[in-house]
This record gives C-alpha cells, structure tokens and sequence, in this order.
C-alpha cells in the first residue's frame, strides 16, 4: 500500500516541478504572405528563441491591408475573444498601426492589462499612448535625408528629386512627413512628388524624366484606378520604365533594378521589438522602457545598379551592405548565398583581452588586427558580423560551445576544440 502511494506521489512532485511556459501573442497587422511579416515573424523566432526558453508563441494575422472594415475588425474580435479565453498570456507583440489600434481599442476587454511591445509603428507620437499604460515598443522611422545625402554624394549634379508615394492613406501620411523631412535638408534642389495617377501614368512620368534627376520610391501599393501591387513588386516595375537611379526606403522595394537606401525591414523591426520583449519578460517595468525611435534602418545598396548608373560604391556610407556583387556569385555556392541572405547575420566571439591581436574597449567596441579582417569579411559576405560580448576568452570558447555564437575570430584547432567546432584554412599566420 505504501509502494502504491509512492508511486503515485513522485511522479506528481516531478511533474509539479515542470515550468510552466509562458504565452506570447503577436499580433500583426497584414497577412502572411508579405515578406515584411514573413521577416518579422522570423525575428520574433530568431531572438526569443521559444523552444529554448519554453516560450509558446500564438500568431494572429489581421490582413487589413486588404480588409479593413469595421465588421471585419468585430469579426477578429469575437474570434480572438473565443480564442484566448482560457489562455493566460504573458505578453503581446504588436507589428504596425492597424494591430496597435486594435490593441488600444480592445486589449483591456479581451486580453486585460497584458504589455504590449509594438514595432513598426508609423508617425508615432508620444501624445498616441496618453491613457494607456502598459505599452511600449520601436517605431517605423524611415530616413529620406539620409538616402538623400547619399544619393547627392553618388550623383553631386543632381538637381530635382521625384519622389513617389501612392494615396492611399499610408501614402499621403508619407508625403506629409517626407515635407517636414526636408524642411531641414540644406540643398538647392526641386522637389516633385507623383500625383494621384494610374501606372501607365506614372511609367510615362519615369520615362521623360531629365538626366539631373533622382526617384525616391517611398510606400505605393495601389493606383488611381485601384490597381494593387506587391512591395516586392513595384521597385523592379517602377524602374524598368526609368533611365535615372530609384533609390527607395523599405527593404522589400530592393530589387530588380533600384539601386539601394537607408532602408527600413520587416525584420530589423522583429528584431527591435523582441529585444525590448526580452526586457519585458525578464520582469522590467513597462513604463521604464521608452519607445525607441532610431536605429532601425540599414544602408543597402544593389552593386549592379550601382554600377549600371555608373555610380562610385567607395561613396556609399562604411557600414553599408552591398547585395549582387558578381564576386560572390563566382566564390559562394547557390546554397552559401542562400544561407547568407537567410541568415541576416553572423555572431562572433572573440578573445577581449588580446593586443594588439583584438580585445574589447572600454566601451564594448572590438578593436585590434583581427577587426580590420572582419569588417573585410563583412563587406565581403554583405550582411553584418556582430560581436558578442564575452569576459574573457574561456568564456568565448564556452559561447561558441553552447552556440552563443557563430563563429570565433582567431582560434587554433585541438583535439578538444575539433570536437565542437569546424576550423576554416587560415586567414592569418602568426
């Protein structure tokens, strides 16, 4: 009898002992289709890491890009409320306006007080969270100046900037921010904005454009006529009719055809608003975290488009990635190329206290010969080569074990070390 009960009560208490997981909502805005919410999603992944940290992750997709009705808004409300009912959720993630919205609207009555990390948050305004409490998040601050600045740098005659965003409502707040932009851009230039035009109009104003000119592409998905296209689409469609350099300010405009930009990205976005939901599950104060309003923007340019307007690549910003650089189509194999665009970005450990080898400074920065190779590399391989911080070089190696990071700088092989790591021909001999 008391065998029985023993049995009983220990795979209880082991049970009892499990941590319980924690629920994530993310909520977004647009459907699944859409490379910016594709992007944002794998960065939500990419940085919680879920399975690790015994997060579930519950992924609603609004799609009010395309329905955007107020029967459709109550319809995903019963939904939800059905839903989540029995769900004790730890933590929101919200993706772009219309999601924030709904959040604002209706989180207390389905959800209760639960803090929401929001990202890609247009025109924000800090005045927009007055009487809400328990939201922070990274917004979506696109950066004409700075893509302006760096196409006068690649064409110094430029004299007049067409800039071209459509009117729906995204595209008309654009426009409007894009004028206050320039307000403080100290530049003898004409500026035109598109009209309200169908796509065959528009081709034909891409066409007659004189030489001194430069496109803008800002945000345009649909026509006068009610002609839809997808992001990914329009650069390639918009350029092709153009003889003159497109630069552009979204991520997903980046192809066949335009030439580059401080570009915003869906999973810059993701990567912001999950590093901020880190903070928020670790047990930080909401209302400690302010919203982030900068550093979500990349610097990427297309080489053959460059190359195709005869424009100097040694004048693009230093931290700028480069994309279709014919070298690397020689030196990488399909399936590296593949692996490099999937993966965004490559973690590294180095020794911090290693002169004049590499060591970290005083400020976190990595410094040293090792530095000088990476950012080579870098460049090379054209997606960015992060530091991660580490006491010391024990630790590094420990890192690098457990997978902490991808790749170490300056290691020799051992026995030991071969076990759990794969060593490349050297860069170096010392």
């Amino acid at each position: 009898m008391i065998r029985i009960a023993l049995l009983i009560i220990i795979p209880f208490l082991l049970f009892s002992k499990e941590p319980i997981p924690k629920h994530i909502l993310l909520l977004n805005s647009y459907n699944q289709t859409m490379t910016w919410v594709q992007d944002i999603t794998k960065a939500v992944h990419d940085v919680l890491k879920p399975q690790e940290n015994n997060l579930i992750i519950h992924i609603e997709n609004m799609d009010t890009k395309r329905i955007y009705t107020t029967e459709h808004l109550n319809q995903l409300k019963n939904t939800y409320r059905e839903k989540y009912k029995n769900i004790d959720l730890s933590l929101i993630l919200s993706s772009d306006n219309n999601a924030l919205e709904f959040l604002k609207k209706n989180r207390d009555e389905l959800f209760g007080n639960i803090p929401v990390v929001f990202s890609g948050i247009n025109f924000f305004k800090d005045s927009d969270l007055y009487g809400y409490s328990n939201y922070t998040g990274i917004t979506e601050e696109f950066d004409l100046l700075g893509t302006l600045r760096t196409a006068i740098k690649l064409k110094p005659f430029t004299k007049e900037v067409f800039i071209i965003n459509d009117y729906l409502t995204s595209g008309v707040a654009w426009k409007k921010t894009m004028k206050e932009q320039l307000k403080y851009f100290n530049h003898e230039l004409k500026v035109t904005y598109s009209p309200n035009s169908s796509i065959e109009e528009l081709k034909t104003q891409l066409s007659a454009l004189s030489k001194d000119t430069i496109v803008i592409l800002g945000v345009y998905f649909k026509d006068k006529e009610g002609t839809y296209f997808t992001y990914e689409k329009i650069g390639e469609i918009l350029s092709a009719h153009s003889s003159v350099p497109v630069f552009a300010l979204l991520e997903f405009n980046l192809k066949e055809g335009v030439v580059g930009g401080n570009v915003i990205g869906g999973y810059y976005q993701g990567e912001g608003m999950s590093k901020i939901a880190q903070q928020v599950l670790k047990g930080k104060d909401v209302s400690k975290i302010p919203v982030q309003k900068t550093g979500t923007v990349e610097s990427i340019y297309n080489y053959e488009e460059l190359k195709k307007h005869n424009l100097d690549v040694t004048k693009l910003p230093k931290n700028s990635t480069i994309i279709q650089k014919p070298k690397n189509d020689a030196f990488y194999t399909k399936e590296e190329l593949k692996y490099l665009k999937t993966k965004k970005r490559i973690t590294m450990c180095i020794d911090p206290d290693w002169m004049p080898f590499e060591k970290l400074d005083n400020q976190g920065n990595h410094i040293g010969l090792s530095r000088d190779y990476f950012k080579l590399f870098e460049k090379n391989i054209g997606i960015p080569i992060e530091v991660i911080k580490t006491v010391n070089w024990s630790d590094s190696l420990r890192f690098a074990k457990e997978r902490k990071c991808d790749i170490l700088s300056l290691a020799m092989s051992t026995p030991q070390r071969d076990k759990y790591l794969n060593f490349t021909s050297s860069y170096v001999n010392l």
